[in-house]
């Protein structure tokens, strides 16, 4: 039996109002405390609830991190009972009833275990044995979603009776529990994952940021910090970062920027200035994310230091560039080799056969095939000039790229009996002539590749100028092929394409698919700054 003190106690929490007001200031404590002081909290007012209800039993059982197990986690207990269970499986085979209840978000009101149904015997015999009268289990829930734990009343002097205004109130400390235990959960794995995230942004040399719509305010992870020259204290703005921006990649900077704000992901390699008379490349990526409802939205991503990288590929870049100048150079000498030197003596050696096929002293079988020697003759000569012009186009020397180009779409036309239309409109003269020569040589590779494994008999080039840039499209509507196969294959026909737009910063596109022909698009800068890319300092 309780006291006649503790039931004139319970009543007047109840009658004045105390017990709401205890509820009030507990809940209200939960809601405002920091991550870190959630569990010491609901730990302070699951013991305040126990000792106003003067409970001689209470327990919390919780869903364990990582699995769906349940341990016991807050007690409140007389110490002359049996020693509790600790964990859902124990609870389980002893209150089955109970357990399968509470687990279906349902509550569980057992005034007097006694009068309970035959359903409930195992539960029934166990509370007997823990000296349990009366049992009150509170699945802990939120929103519907399968219970974060359970929280269990007990009496065990008396059969208690618990009325709907006490469950009620129970019921609203239990959903604050349920709330609250959510949002330590959440807090505890979104501190997880920034920590794993910054591991691996520092492990890979990464440097985190948010931009917030609203302020403009930047945040930036320590590393990312130091690498645009900003002190770990010191607030950052889209202003103040994009003065850290080379001056010739700002602009670009803008345009990518203004993209990710509209929505859509972005990456861009481009330099900045963290300090006087220092240079850095460096890689970003990020796109836009909303956040909570009230809350601006933010851009967030990750930027990478490519100054190394850059470095590299720029060396490279530059043997490539030699290489190439090499191969041409070579090329040149074999041309003029075979136009002035062996050119010239096979058409020494026709034009002598052809004067002593004239010899009407030689008799008429001899010399029809005398004359048929030098008919052949002839042929080989122009083989070897046209070999000449193949390995390098006197047209690009002396006429231009245009020029150069309709020559080269006219022999193709007359040795493969096809057609090629050719178009240019605006070509920036003079061309640099590195920018000429690499043009060609991509459209006679372009062209080449295309007659052999197209299948078709009508090609199209196309050139085109602008102030800063000169771009080339070859089209066919033939066979197509794999571009990933055919660049990781042993072909070196695309390889040297982007090789040598490459060496002029350009850029080379393929777009092919079987039975949809091909395009190659070649973008090329042909102002000096916009074709050399600026020495890298570390």
């Amino acid at each position: 039996m309780l006291s006649e003190l503790t039931l004139s106690r319970e009543r007047g929490l109840d009658e004045g109002l105390d017990f709401e007001a205890l509820l009030v200031n507990l809940t209200s404590r939960m809601v405002n405390s920091p991550y870190d002081q959630l569990d010491r909290e609901i730990g302070e007012a699951f013991r305040a609830v126990g000792e106003a209800l003067a409970l001689a039993q209470s327990t919390i059982y919780l869903r364990q991190a990582g699995n769906d197990a349940f341990a016991l986690r807050y007690v409140l207990r007389d110490p002359e009972l049996l020693p509790l269970l600790t964990n859902e499986s124990e609870a389980a085979e002893a209150f089955p009833w109970s357990t399968k209840k509470a687990a279906a978000n349902k509550l569980v009101d057992l005034p007097d275990i006694e009068t309970a149904t035959p359903e409930t015997s195992v539960d029934s015999a166990m509370s007997r044995k823990y000296g349990i009268r009366s049992a009150l289990v509170i699945p802990l829930s939120t929103g519907g979603r399968p219970p974060l734990g359970f929280w269990s009343v007990y009496s065990t002097s008396e059969n208690r009776d618990w009325p709907q205004h006490l469950r009620n109130r129970l019921q609203i400390l239990a959903n604050a529990f349920a709330n609250n235990l959510e949002r330590a959960e959440t807090e505890r794995r979104l501190r997880e994952s920034e920590a794993r995230l910054k591991l691996a942004a520092n492990t890979t040399g990464a440097g985190l940021w948010t931009v917030d719509l609203d302020t403009g305010t930047i945040w930036a992870t320590a590393k990312l910090a130091e690498l645009f020259g900003v002190r770990p204290d010191e607030v950052i703005d889209t202003r103040r970062f994009f003065g850290i921006v080379h001056s010739e990649d700002r602009e670009k900077m803008r345009r990518v920027y203004a993209s990710m704000v509209a929505g859509h992901e972005e990456t861009i390699e481009y330099r900045i200035v963290p300090a006087a008379g220092s240079l850095r490349w460096v890689m970003s990526r990020g796109n836009r994310y909303e956040s909570a409802p009230g809350r601006s939205s933010i851009l967030m991503g990750v930027t990478l230091d490519i100054t190394e990288r850059r470095a590299t590929e720029e060396a490279l870049r530059g043997v490539s560039g030699r290489l190439l100048q090499a191969q041409e150079d070579e090329r040149r000498r074999i041309a003029r080799e075979l136009h002035d030197g062996i050119g010239q003596r096979v058409a020494m050696v026709a034009i002598g056969i052809q004067q002593l096929s004239a010899d009407n002293k030689l008799a008429s079988a001899r010399r029809n095939l005398i004359s048929q020697l030098g008919q052949e003759t002839m042929n080989l000569s122009s083989e070897v000039q046209a070999l000449s012009h193949g390995l390098h186009s006197p047209q690009l020397d002396y006429l231009g790229l245009e020029a150069a180009i309709e020559a080269l779409c006219q022999e193709l036309r007359t040795g493969n009996r096809v057609e090629i239309d050719f178009t240019h409109v605006h070509v920036p003269r003079p061309l640099p002539p590195d920018v000429a020569l690499a043009l060609f040589r991509i459209t006679q590779e372009g062209l080449q590749n295309a007659l052999k494994h197209s299948g078709v008999k009508r090609f199209s080039v196309t050139l085109e100028g602008a102030p800063t840039h000169i771009e080339l499209t070859i089209r066919d509507s033939g066979a197509g092929f794999d571009v990933k196969k055919a660049t990781h294959g042993c072909g070196l026909g695309l390889i040297s394409m982007r090789e040598r737009a490459l060496a002029l910063n350009g850029s080379v596109k393929v777009r092919s698919q079987a039975g949809h022909g091909t395009e190659i698009f070649v973008r090329v800068p042909v102002s000096s700054t916009g074709r050399r890319a600026p020495a890298l300092a570390s």
